[in-house]
Order: C-alpha cells, then sequence, then structure tokens
C-alpha cells in the first residue's frame, strides 16, 4: 500500500478542515492561550480549552462534541506539518 493511499484512507475530510484550521490560527492561538494549554479545534473552529487534557476532554463532552474527532493542539508547542515514522 503507498503512502498516499494510507492517508487517504486514514484521513477524514474533518480532520483536513481542522488541521487547515490550526495552521491558519497558529499564531493567534499562541498569542492568546498559555503554553501548555490545549486546546481543540471542531468544524474548523476553536471550540474549547483546558490547562489538562482530561479538563478539555469533559468539556468537549459536555458541549457534546466527540473529544476522538477533535483536532487537539498545545498552544505554544511546535507540531510539523510532515513526519516519516518508521
Amino acid at each position: 500500500m503507498t503512502v498516499a493511499r494510507w492517508e487517504e484512507i486514514m484521513r477524514t475530510q474533518e480532520q483536513d478542515m481542522n488541521e487547515t484550521a490550526y495552521r491558519r490560527l497558529e499564531d493567534r492561538i499562541e498569542e492568546t492561550y498559555p503554553h501548555g494549554q490545549f486546546v481543540a479545534l471542531v468544524g474548523g473552529g476553536i471550540v474549547a480549552d483546558a490547562a489538562d487534557f482530561d479538563e478539555l476532554d469533559a468539556k468537549l463532552e459536555a458541549a457534546g462534541f466527540d473529544p476522538f474527532a477533535a483536532f487537539v493542539i498545545q498552544a505554544g508547542h511546535y507540531y510539523p506539518r510532515f513526519a516519516i515514522i518508521f
């Protein structure tokens, strides 16, 4: 199976939309949220933030979002666009 085919199978449109939104909002997130703050994106927008992952998970569930479908990052951390995993 080629890498391109694997990515096609593993990624959804929602994931692509949220990652694109993150890249667009990356500077704003870094300026707005404290370093290390967990930030969740759903539907291409920021929907919740919290100081720790468990708190974020609870906030997402309380707001009716599936925590497993959310795109979660930590403010101030660098996330490369690509990674090669062996």
